[in-house]
């Protein structure tokens, strides 16, 4: 604009009526106006729309801030509002903006909390973010919002925190992008539809929106951000039409009310804490495709099973699956080794099923868990510590020959654990490996007498065994072993069958003979038909007590061949 027009436009607003316009300051731009500043006392203020000749477009930055009128008419004409407009009006209650606006800048409206209604115009494209946290329509009383079909952008912050009463929100169909935090906090807001135009929805979205019940998420979804449904505690429906395939931290962690979820096929990520605390949450299948899931992403769920993904291997967090309600599970050969904590604290889980190929077991992994029994398998090396402490119900194990390394704490707590059989492969036990064991009977021993870390291995202190106490049985020809071990008693496991003393063979149609050894040994028969491919069947146990114990096998003519062997309980 030429300078000599600017400086006439100056003079004609100066001089205008009193009455009418000298309540506003304006700035010029391009040949339209922008309201800077109200400085009447009305109650009901109306902004003109055209001030000798020229168009009122704008309400500038801060032009209504602090003012206390309590009604306002914006005319046709306004495009834009922009930041902190009517920052903190309080006064100002119902709310139409007209068709011809475009965008609301951020704070515009915060801290009018007495507005209990907003009615947007059809032009509207965009609704301001707030990287502060103090969005366009923070700290107000809006009950309801239908954001109308032409917005594209929901800001950051938009409608978030101090909203206290908005119980309804309508998304109009081609908002693409609803910012971080738009709607957090928004305590009784009870459901929410994201139309299938929107992409995008931003971290936080949602965040502690207590009431939220019933979540619809739409067919063109494709990001959901961290914490987006957080601690949303009431949520107990989720609809997921979209094709979410990374869902990231936090994003349903502590929806306690949500029951179920379905994710999309093709979903890879799974992140950390994505659904932990959700404590009613018993159904999310989880599909094949997943190459990742993070820490803690389903502790303290109600998932009861678990197939795990062909990809994911060891990509799985520490805690992942910890206080779920699983209660058989099978680790398949994909996974070599099963991470820290992984299902600590399953106290329903009594049956888990290892395949050849697991290598390592690591810390915590099972403590606390409801197992009864476990097998490992020949594959295992490692055993982390506290592996299996505090599973109370755990009667016996097997260390499988394999097995170097146990860790400390290994078995701790294992309140009613009797019998355990560690291989030769193991040459040294660190502290209180099997502490706080008191139903522990039986330990055997198939190697040469391992080094102690020093303190406690199997609970020497009466105050664990005052009822009950193991024995340590050791396999002839091993070394270093005395009367004691960690203050247990020792005895030599050696029971043998005898061949040449007049019982061994054919008896009154059974086949049988004498086994001898240490007294007070305990020891199972076994018998099977095939060597190259065994299958061992039990046919009784026996305690040697200073005499011969005879065995007979009155089933022997029902195989062409059989094979006996001796084990510990």
């Amino acid at each position: 604009m030429p300078k000599f027009l600017q400086l006439l436009l100056a003079t004609l607003i100066f001089f205008l009526p009193a009455a009418t316009y000298s309540q506003f300051t304006f700035t010029t731009n391009n040949g339209t106006l922008t309201v800077t500043a109200y400085t009447g006392t009305s109650q009901n203020v109306v902004i003109p729309g055209m001030t000798n000749g020229y168009p009122v477009t704008c309400i500038g930055t801060n032009a209504f801030k602090n003012d206390n009128f309590t009604n306002i008419i914006i005319p046709e004409g306004i495009t834009a509002i922009d930041d902190s407009a009517f920052y903190s009006t309080p006064l100002l209650g119902n709310l139409t903006l007209p068709n011809s606006l475009l965008t609301i800048g951020s704070s515009a409206f915060l801290n009018c909390w007495q507005m209990n209604s907003v009615t947007f115009g059809n032009s509207l494209t965009n609704i301001g973010s707030a990287d502060d946290g103090r969005g366009v329509f923070f700290l107000t009383e809006l009950t309801s919002v239908v954001i109308p079909n032409s917005v594209l952008t929901i800001g950051s912050y938009a409608f978030s925190i101090g909203n206290p009463s908005l119980t309804n929100v309508v998304i109009g169909t081609k908002v693409t992008t609803i910012g971080d935090n738009a709607f957090n906090s928004d305590t009784v807001l009870p459901n929410i539809t994201i139309p299938n135009s929107v992409t995008s929805v931003g971290t936080s979205t949602f965040a502690f929106c207590g009431g939220l019940k019933n979540v619809t998420m739409g067919s063109g979804l494709a990001s959901l951000g961290a914490e987006a449904f957080y601690y949303c505690s009431g949520l107990t429906n989720v609809v997921m039409l979209g094709g979410v395939t990374n869902w990231q931290d936090e994003v349903f962690y502590d929806c306690t009310s949500l029951q179920s979820v379905s994710l999309a096929e093709g979903t890879t990520t799974i992140g950390n804490d994505a659904f932990s605390g959700c404590s009613k949450l018993a159904n999310c299948p989880i599909p094949n495709t997943v190459t990742y899931i993070g820490t803690n992403a389903f502790a303290n769920t109600h998932l009861s099973s678990f197939n795990f993904p062909t990809n994911v291997g060891e990509n799985i967090g520490d805690g992942a699956f910890s206080g779920t309600y699983f209660t058989n599970l099978i680790i398949p050969p994909s996974i070599t080794d099963i991470g820290t904590g992984w299902f600590e604290d399953c106290q329903y889980l009594t049956n888990v099923y290892l395949s050849d190929g697991i290598t390592s077991i690591g810390p915590d992994a099972f403590d606390g868990c409801g197992l009864i029994s476990v097998s490992l398998p020949d594959t295992l090396t490692s055993i982390g510590q506290g592996a299996f402490a505090g599973c109370r119900f755990l009667a016996s194990i097997v260390i499988p020959n394999s097995v170097t390394n146990i860790g400390i704490y290994a078995f701790n707590g294992c309140s009613t654990m009797i019998s355990v059989t560690i291989p030769a492969s193991i040459t040294y036990l660190p502290d209180y490996t099997f502490y706080e064991t008191p139903s522990l009977k039986w330990v055997y021993f198939g190697g040469n007498a391992p080094t102690l870390g020093g303190t406690n291995e199997f609970g020497s202190d009466e105050e664990y065994f005052d009822e009950s106490q193991a024995t340590i049985y050791y396999l002839p020809g091993t070394t270093g072993w005395s009367n004691s071990f960690d203050g247990r008693p020792t005895l030599l496991w050696n029971p043998q069958a005898q061949t040449s003393d007049g019982f061994f063979g054919v008896r009154t149609n059974r086949f049988g003979f004498n086994i001898t050894g240490t007294s007070n040994v305990m020891f199972v028969v076994e018998a099977c038909t095939n060597l190259a491919h065994p299958v061992w069947q039990s046919l009784g146990t026996y305690t040697l007590s200073g005499s011969p114990v005879y065995f007979s096998d009155a089933q022997w003519m029902n195989w062409p061949g059989r094979y006996y062997r001796f084990r510990s309980p």
